[in-house]
């Protein structure tokens, strides 16, 4: 999951935050992403070579990047303790990779869903590289982020993921990718209502909420 306006990092530790250190649970978290991503690529690639098309490139990519963020990630300082933000944070950062290639693009044209997904990858590519070290898993607060996307909206990593799992059921439309998209949806929205919960009480972020309005999509959520 990616903190889109805060994440923790300030001295003291806010109310209904836990400190973490790294053991044998993260062990065990990093190699469960790590099969799971590998048991998604190799559905895509025997997808590629069926189709000689680079089907869900893009999903593949961002998944990638997401993957390797998760593996190399700093231990955070103070999570939240809630059940929902655990349940909501896995779900929302690798809930794609339960998604299976299904080539079938919608219209019968697959580059608009090719591009789509690109785009939102490199897009989100951006927004990681703004966000630095703030990048995060579980609802938490790692440090006020305001730059370059998050002046726009206050969790635009979570947009850009969006747009490339709305590209990704396009171009592979199926009732059980329907299902991992919907599911994906409803977890980055609880995600948002998790993270903005863990940081009201910054007076900080208050200030930026004031001055960013929109959470996803301006002038619709």
């Amino acid at each position: 999951m990616l903190r889109p306006a805060a994440e923790p990092g300030a001295p003291g530790r806010p109310a209904g935050k836990t400190r973490r250190r790294a053991g044998a649970r993260w062990v065990v978290s990093t190699s469960v992403v790590t099969l799971f991503w590998f048991f998604f690529f190799t559905a895509n690639a025997s997808a590629w070579i069926a189709t000689r098309r680079p089907v869900g490139l893009g999903v593949v990519a961002l998944e990638l990047v997401f993957a390797i963020l998760f593996v190399t990630r700093r231990q955070p300082t103070a999570v939240s303790r809630k059940p929902l933000a655990w349940l909501v944070a896995p779900i929302g950062s690798f809930g794609m990779l339960a998604a299976r290639p299904h080539f079938a693009p919608t219209g019968g044209h697959d580059l608009p869903f090719a591009v789509l997904q690109l785009g939102g990858t490199a897009a989100a590519v951006y927004c990681l590289f703004t966000l630095g070290r703030s990048f995060g898993i579980v609802a938490g607060n790692r440090g006020l982020q305001t730059r370059g996307p998050y002046r726009i909206v206050r969790h635009p990593i979570y947009a850009c993921y969006l747009v490339v799992a709305v590209g990704y059921l396009l171009e592979n439309p199926s009732h059980w990718n329907a299902v991992v998209v919907g599911a994906f949806m409803g977890a980055q929205v609880l995600r948002i209502r998790e993270e903005e919960s863990c940081l009201v009480e910054d007076p900080g972020y208050l200030a930026y909420r004031r001055r960013v309005q929109w959470r996803l999509v301006p002038f619709l959520f």
